[in-house]
């Protein structure tokens, strides 16, 4: 039995104690030491036992995918159901989908429910409703020869089963998640390019959530779709997975629980993009594995907007030198929404290349984005060019967001790099659009909608562009789109702030408190095309020092711009302006260069040119050594 499978159970022994104390329904028994053989079964977690024998007793054999089913079904003897104690999951809560009533998808949904799915793009697609292939609502014919689409039990041929089955049950970097999938799986789609052939158009896979629970229910219809993608040596394909609901069904509750297996082949290449806009109240977990051969390429954009609980669990294995691999994701979340992101790719052969951009939004006060990217450069991995970079925008006080970006470098000449950045909108760029008549609410969605549109125009379709822009940032479910700013004190601040001649005085300074303010707390659309006018100077003095453009803030390196604190520094002093200060400070040297002879002293000091003031004195005095302190001190006290 593996180690690993009991030291969740033994690590913390203080946990347990409590509970077999106050529980009188649980058997010290049980926990007491013997000497027979301890079950493997004995350690795991009886929900998830539960619900693998449900999945087991849903499906029909399989020969071809019986291996699959076997290695899921020995890996949930030994695996719990994730919890925040575990690192995986420290920031990612999935007991909304464990207190809910887990019912397998038995048969595929009717073709009335499935209207408007068929016909919506002139690429090569497949439809995949609730796990199930429908062939009928799919279009295959535009396919070059010798490429294969379709289910590994029914029409594959029996090259290609064999070539698929060399890799399934191989991967071992699978979570819970993973077999769940292998053990739920009711078939398995492969998309077969033979060597030196490339498909050029992408091919579409739609999946489909029909059945759901609706809302007070705590049933929680799950699906297992799976996917195999084996593209040999010199072959390129463009896969597109697009997650939605049935129309009507965007409030309903159901998991999606999708596996995609990517084998590449030596010098092929794979443009991979993936869209999940599913139910808000859905749990969406998805597996992505890829294996790359040398000078292979693989290219992910990924857009993630749905599901209460999304993760995407993205795993890269780069088997050969000279491999290129492009990860570009955004994530957004409107609500109360969960969008978790882990990703590990592992380089282990000289010449390697990565880059991932990671972008989300949080735009609710209970959304929350995760992201873990884990690159890993190993020994033999020399000369390899890796880039990550992670960017968040926060739209509410209470957003969060948990960044964990993670480079793990062990060879020794290579150039890497990773960088993590978390904002709100800035108010100089709020400002800078307002200073040239835009109104605030049009300033804010440009901003937006740049934020997400870097990653967005990297999916290679104009068709899925539009979609995506459509539905992330002009449907029912972004609002914000539809807040209003709040004005702050900021904003008075700095309008006077660019202002060259403007006084501050106690009768121009606006209000601490917003509800006194001359400004309503929700301004109409007439005061937001003018939002540097009336509504916030009120006086026309005022109005008139706003200037129409700001000023330049170019610098000139050797001739620095002075600063705030270097103006304060020019203030006139307690004293006024001495303008014998050289003349004094040349006879203070003279009286400190003279001898140690009392009378010398004197008689040069008699010699003082200028009226003995308070002011000349002092200066004379804090340039005298003691001993002339004192004779100083002196003469000016004779009469």
């Amino acid at each position: 039995m593996p180690a690993l499978a009991i030291i969740p159970q033994i690590r913390t022994p203080i946990t347990i104690k409590p509970k077999i104390k106050h529980k009188q329904k649980q058997k010290p028994k049980s926990f007491s030491l013997s000497t027979t053989p301890i079950t493997q079964a004995s350690f795991s977690d009886p929900f998830v036992l539960q619900l693998a024998e449900t999945l087991e007793d849903s499906l029909s054999p399989s020969v071809s995918l019986q291996r699959l089913r076997d290695s899921s079904s020995e890996s949930l003897l030994s695996t719990s159901w994730p919890s925040r104690k575990d690192e995986p999951f420290r920031f990612t809560d999935t007991s909304f989908i464990r207190l809910s009533q887990i019912i397998p998808i038995t048969k595929p949904p009717q073709f009335d429910y499935l209207p408007s799915i068929n016909g919506d793009t002139l690429l090569p697609n497949i439809v995949i409703a609730d796990g199930f292939v429908l062939n009928s609502m799919s279009r295959l014919s535009t396919l070059p020869d010798g490429v294969y689409v379709g289910s590994l039990l029914s029409d594959s041929s029996d090259i290609i089963a064999e070539r698929v089955l060399e890799f399934v049950g191989d991967f071992e970097w699978g979570d819970l998640f993973w077999s769940i999938n292998g053990i739920g799986a009711h078939d398995m789609t492969v998309v077969y390019v033979p060597a030196g052939v490339k498909v050029e158009n992408p091919i579409h896979f739609k999946y489909v959530s029909v059945e759901g629970g609706e809302k007070g229910s705590k049933k929680l219809p799950v699906s297992n779709p799976r996917v195999f993608v084996v593209v040999e040596e010199g072959g390129e394909v463009g896969i597109i997975e697009e997650f939605v609901s049935k129309e009507g069904n965007d409030d309903r509750y159901y998991w999606a629980n999708p596996v995609l297996e990517v084998v590449i082949g030596k010098g092929a290449k794979v443009r991979h993009s993936y869209v999940q806009s599913q139910s808000l109240n859905s749990a969406h977990i998805k597996w992505t594995a890829v294996r790359q051969e040398a000078a292979s390429t693989y290219e992910l954009v990924e857009v993630s907007t749905g599901g209460k609980l999304s993760r995407h669990n993205l795993h890269v294995q780069q088997l050969g030198p000279d491999t290129a691999t492009e990860l570009s994701t955004f994530h957004l979340s409107v609500g109360d929404q969960t969008q978790d992101l882990h990703s590990r790719l592992i380089l282990d052969h000289p010449r390697g290349r990565s880059q991932q951009l990671h972008k989300c939004i949080v735009a609710h006060s209970q959304g929350q984005a995760v992201f873990d990217g884990n690159v890993k450069v190993n020994r033999y991995a020399q000369q390899t060019d890796a880039g990550q970079l992670t960017r968040s925008l926060l739209l509410e006080p209470r957003a969060t967001v948990n960044v964990k970006p993670n480079l793990q470098i062990i060879a020794d000449d290579v150039k890497c790099s990773h960088g993590a950045a978390i904002s709100d909108l800035e108010e100089t760029q709020l400002f800078y659009f307002q200073a040239r008549g835009i109104d605030l609410e049009t300033a804010r969605k440009a901003l937006v909608f740049s934020f997400g549109a870097e990653v967005i125009e990297r999916l290679p379709n104009s068709f899925m562009q539009k979609q995506v822009e459509s539905h992330s940032f002009h449907s029912s479910r972004c609002p914000f789109y539809k807040t209003t700013i709040r004005y702050k004190e900021t904003h008075f601040l700095l309008i006077s702030c660019n202002s060259s001649t403007s006084k501050t005085s106690s009768s121009t300074k606006p209000s601490q408190n917003l509800s006194e303010s001359p400004n309503p707390k929700n301004p109409s659309s007439s005061d937001h095309l003018k939002p540097l006018s009336a509504t916030t100077l009120t006086t026309k003095d005022h109005q008139a020092q706003l200037l129409s453009k700001p000023k330049s803030t170019r610098v000139n390196p050797t001739r620095p711009k002075r600063s705030v604190l270097s103006l304060q520094r020019l203030k006139r002093s307690l004293y006024p302006y001495n303008p014998q200060i050289k003349e004094l400070k040349l006879f203070a040297k003279k009286l400190n260069d003279c001898g140690s002879g009392e009378n010398e002293f004197v008689s040069l000091l008699e010699t003082f040119p200028y009226p003995p003031t308070k002011e000349n004195a002092l200066l004379i005095l804090n340039s005298l050594r003691a001993w002339q302190k004192t004779s100083f001190l002196q003469l000016g006290q004779d009469p």
